[in-house]
């Protein structure tokens, strides 16, 4: 889990940035 803590994040963060975009017009 710590190891794969950085690259986590980064997906998560694009994703939710992504679904954002895609939400809000």
């Amino acid at each position: 889990m710590m190891m794969m803590t950085g690259a986590t994040v980064v997906t998560t963060i694009a994703t939710e940035a992504s679904i954002s975009k895609s939400a809000n017009p």
